[in-house]
């Protein structure tokens, strides 16, 4: 992932953040009572809507500094035990709601059915990664991780409605979107959508060291070993602050 590829390539075309804000625009408008059933996974997010969001912090670089050491914990225990997105802040609200990605936009527009099948296919990669831990590390992931689901939301209002098919056009110009940071070398294919938080530890450190943080933070927190993973979790929040001020100081 080349982050500063990706950012000059949107600032030189206004085609793309014009083209990203068409397809938000798309999602019909709706009454959310705030709850935050649902704001409690890191949702997938194609990397035009990352950079978006990159975007949106160099201005706003206390988001960073605020929700550092959520992030940090987030992407080390999220297997390990049940967290609110890390940018949820301390008031219940979003920290980056003008620039969210498309997931957390549909949430509550998808009737029950389309909902439905939706969790079995994340039940489905929760048991496999299960399955993975165990064998592989000794690592037993807690059944209220594995089978967590978020509710459908019976108290969200939708003005307009939206079907599987609609959310999946969209996912597909979205994808049309990180074509062209393929195309410039900004990322891999392997590298299209994945989740949010992922994306920014990506950004601070190799993705084979941060998974091996990963795994001891893991490890750490299944024997109780507090002082080991806090340790951990101050690493990893060091260099999330640290590339950040950098970033923002270009």
């Amino acid at each position: 992932m080349n982050i500063q590829k990706g950012l000059a390539l949107m600032n030189e075309e206004a085609s793309i953040i014009e083209k990203l804000q068409v397809v938000y625009e798309e999602v019909p408008s709706g009454h959310c009572e705030g709850c935050l059933k649902c704001c409690t996974e890191s949702v997938n997010t194609f990397f035009v809507e990352y950079v978006n969001i990159l975007r949106f912090l160099t201005d706003y670089p206390q988001i960073i500094e605020a929700h550092a050491e959520k992030i940090s914990r987030f992407f080390l225990l999220e297997m390990m035990e049940s967290m609110y997105c890390p940018f949820v802040d301390d008031r219940g609200r979003c920290a980056i709601y003008p620039v969210r990605p498309l997931p957390c936009r549909v949430f509550g527009h998808l009737n029950v059915e389309d909902y439905q099948d939706n969790y079995e296919k994340v039940l489905a990669s929760n048991e496999a990664l299960a399955e993975y831990y165990q064998t592989t590390y000794g690592l037993t992931l807690p059944e209220e991780v594995v089978h967590r689901k978020i509710p459908h939301c019976k108290s969200f209002i939708s003005d307009g409605g939206l079907t599987i098919d609609d959310r999946d056009d969209m996912v597909d110009l979205l994808f049309s979107l990180d074509s062209k940071f393929l195309m410039h070398g900004c990322i891999t294919f392997e590298e299209v959508n994945q989740s949010l938080i992922t994306w920014f530890i990506k950004q601070v450190m190799p993705l084979e060291e941060a998974g091996d943080l990963r795994i001891q933070a893991m490890q750490s927190k299944q024997s109780g070993d507090e002082r080991g993973l806090e340790s951990l979790i101050e690493k990893a929040t060091y260099k999330i602050n640290n590339c950040f001020a950098n970033l923002c100081k270009r």
